[in-house]
């Protein structure tokens, strides 16, 4: 029976096989039937030919032609002048428009290789599986003390959505302290693909709004949202509200289970500390111990893992500065001790922060290399999970002074820069989003600020706390740049050694005397790096009159695609004045 079956379909089958063959054919070789259609009509030709001096011979001889001859020769000469025409025309049809939107990757981009699935997160990754295939629920929370890991299980849950087909599109952005509606909107927007050409900044909610609401299913991880602070205004940023959001679904995660009260979520999942087994099997993974090892070795970690308080960040941060030191229990014995030693109290940090931070100190203690400490410094900076490129780190710093020696050498400042950034993605102290994109926890930044303390500042705009930083950066983008006052300019010109600002805005056109009074004369400047500050026409304009001394102490001056910049210095200059200068390099600059 099954035999007559296969027979009976057959050529039904082998049909349906070669019209597909066929139809796969037209799409992929239109060059190649142009070609057989231009040799085919070649071949007809003499064919052509043969038939008319045939027909030319039997008229000759007063023979009737055949109806048919005729006929045939007007017909292959009409469908040939059809042929032709119509190749002409789609050869001639033109495109004005065959690009699609490139999709900013969306949560596939974040590698799932050091996730490590405990007993315990297990039973929470169905949780919010199970709550985020239910149609009935829309906001979904996720809470846990900081470092618990929340961050990686939506990231590893929206991941399998997406795989499953749930949701078309699985986008994630991180909220923090301080929302910064903008930045959601891009953050969300990108992964649809979603652009904002012709839309006015008040509509921008409008438009993403739609976006979410069009059908398509739709995960939205908002990322560390926080319960003080300014609440986050949904309607604001364009995310639908319970009432209205069809397929879309949204993930939050929280340190404060108040804030999902505030937000109304629908279920919340609540992640707790490892068991004290996790903790130590995480600790055997990132510190790489292994059976061979001694017992005492053995159990010294268990006793450093115990001290970790079964927080995930400060386990991996340890266990990864005491990987292949095995050969020195000194080291173990080192970190056991600051471990169990109480910190005490720490400015500005919670009670119950006190032991990851101190977990985080060690680690950083650990390093044992000053330029590798100082970029991990550095990296703190940025903002709350900002992603960066090795390239702009290598700019940093080359700007701060981290690696003068190889200034002139940019490819060699970059190689150190790779190594110093691999040393602390080894040590977990910074997170590599992708092949090319790194960026830092929030609690790791956190703890990486407070270390810094006095030699490493990310300036706050309108509050100099009164304290006088050693490095200062700003990279802004047009909104953040239009920020930077004058106030703020003059203060970083007056205290810091090392200066790097890049896109800032203002109606100034020179640095002296409108931002700085040339009798202070800047003269604790080192370092000075100015990027694409397009309204500085010139450095130092005395208007003629000789002045005293300023800039003496400066040692590097990078100035870079300063498109208006003139000239550096209008005006004699005392003797002293940039008389330490070792190295000036401008580039892409008018001057």
């Amino acid at each position: 029976m099954a035999s007559f079956l296969c027979d009976l379909v057959k050529p039904y089958v082998e049909k349906l096989i070669n019209g597909a063959i066929a139809e796969a054919h037209h799409v992929f070789c239109f060059t190649c039937i142009v070609k057989e259609f231009e040799e085919e009509r070649a071949r007809l030709e003499p064919e052509r030919r043969t038939i008319e001096q045939r027909v030319k011979v039997a008229k000759e001889r007063d023979k009737d032609i055949q109806a048919n001859v005729d006929s045939w020769e007007e017909e292959i000469g009409k469908e040939l002048g059809n042929k032709v025409k119509r190749i002409k025309e789609l050869k001639g049809e033109k495109f004005e428009n065959i690009e699609l939107p490139r999709h900013v990757p969306g949560i596939e981009r974040y590698s799932s290789k050091d996730y490590i699935s405990f007993k315990s997160r297990e039973a929470k990754y169905k949780e919010l599986l199970d709550a985020l295939k239910d149609d009935n629920n829309y906001i979904i929370g996720l809470q846990g003390m900081g470092g618990t890991g929340k961050t990686t299980l939506a990231k590893e849950v929206g991941k399998e959505l997406k795989q499953a087909g749930q949701f078309a599109h699985v986008v994630d952005t991180t909220v923090s302290f301080t929302p910064d509606i903008k930045k959601i909107q891009d953050d969300i927007a990108g992964s649809l693909g979603l652009k904002w050409e012709d839309c006015n900044e008040s509509d921008r909610h409008k438009k993403l709004w739609s976006r979410l609401t069009n059908g398509d299913k739709i995960l939205v991880i908002l990322d560390d949202v926080w319960d003080r602070g300014p609440h986050l205004d949904f309607e604001a940023i364009g995310i639908p509200k319970r009432d209205n959001h069809k397929g879309c679904r949204v993930l939050v995660t929280s340190r404060s289970k108040r804030t999902f009260d505030i937000m109304g979520c629908h279920k919340t999942t609540q992640l707790d500390l490892l068991s004290e087994e996790e903790a130590w099997t995480m600790f055997e993974t990132y510190a790489g111990i292994s059976n061979s090892d001694s017992k005492k070795l053995i159990n010294k970690g268990r006793k450093i893992a115990k001290e970790c308080k079964q927080l995930p960040v400060a386990i991996s941060a340890i266990a990864s500065s005491l990987k292949g030191q095995q050969n020195r229990e000194h080291e173990w014995d080192v970190t056991l001790k600051s471990l169990k030693k109480q910190p005490g109290s720490m400015l500005g940090v919670d009670d119950d922060m006190v032991g990851i931070y101190n977990c985080l100190k060690i680690s950083y203690d650990n390093l044992k290399d000053e330029k590798v400490m100082r970029l991990f410094l550095l990296c703190s900076v940025f903002r709350e999970d900002e992603e960066y490129s090795v390239e702009y780190l290598t700019r940093l710093c080359i700007g701060v002074g981290l690696f003068r020696d190889d200034a002139d050498m940019y490819n060699d400042a970059r190689n150190k820069v790779v190594v110093a950034k691999n040393k602390l993605v080894d040590s977990c102290l910074l997170l590599k989003v992708n092949a090319k994109r790194l960026k830092m926890h929030d609690l790791v930044r956190d703890a990486a600020q407070w270390i810094a303390n006095e030699e490493i500042q990310c300036v706050k705009l309108f509050d100099t706390k009164q304290k006088f930083p050693k490095y200062v950066v700003f990279s802004g983008d047009e909104d953040e740049a239009c920020q930077f006052s004058e106030q703020t300019l003059k203060y970083c010109m007056q205290t810091a050694n090392s200066l790097y600002l890049e896109g800032i805005k203002g109606e100034w056109r020179n640095l002296m005397p409108e931002i700085v009074s040339v009798e202070l004369g800047m003269n604790d400047l080192v370092e000075l790096h100015l990027v694409e500050i397009s309204q500085l026409q010139c450095l130092i304009d005395t208007n003629g009159s000789q002045v005293p001394d300023v800039l003496s102490n400066l040692v590097v001056l990078e100035l870079e695609i300063m498109e208006n910049l003139e000239e550096l210095f209008n005006g004699p200059l005392s003797f002293e004045s940039l008389n330490n200068l070792e190295k000036l390099s401008i580039k892409d600059c008018i001057v």
